[in-house]
């Protein structure tokens, strides 16, 4: 499921996680005004290894697994919890080769896309 969100509650949420501290005030409600919230069901599929993507996610609370290998045999090799981030591309907007990435629990995420949080900082 995907919604809007109140631009001063994400603003304040993303103040407390590592990557985006050191932000003004102006600009992480820039790039709040830009952030979609999702929730993700226990193990939904989120993405995989050759696919491409240009999001970055923040976990609000719950958690995803990111794995290697195949659905059925894969192993974690992260999990990425409440207030990490995680890309579904690599930082040349490649998918982020060899990972899959599924819910552990309901999740609760916000969203940045990528070309839009790089315009949204340096304006």
């Amino acid at each position: 499921m995907v919604y809007r969100t109140n631009v001063s509650y994400i603003s304040h949420f993303l103040r407390e996680v590592d990557m985006f501290s050191g932000l003004s005030e102006r600009n992480l409600d820039r790039i709040a005004s830009l952030c979609e919230e999702y929730t993700f069901a226990p193990e939904e599929h989120l993405g995989m290894q050759d696919e491409h993507g240009t999001n970055l996610y923040v976990i609000r609370d719950g958690e995803i697994r990111v794995s290697v290998g195949s659905q059925d045999t894969g192993v974690v090799v992260r999990t990425v919890r409440e207030k990490e981030t995680f890309p579904d591309c690599g930082a040349d907007g490649a998918a982020s080769a060899g990972y899959d990435y599924a819910g552990g629990y309901r999740s609760h995420c916000v969203c940045i896309t990528a070309g839009q949080a790089d315009g949204a900082v340096r304006a």
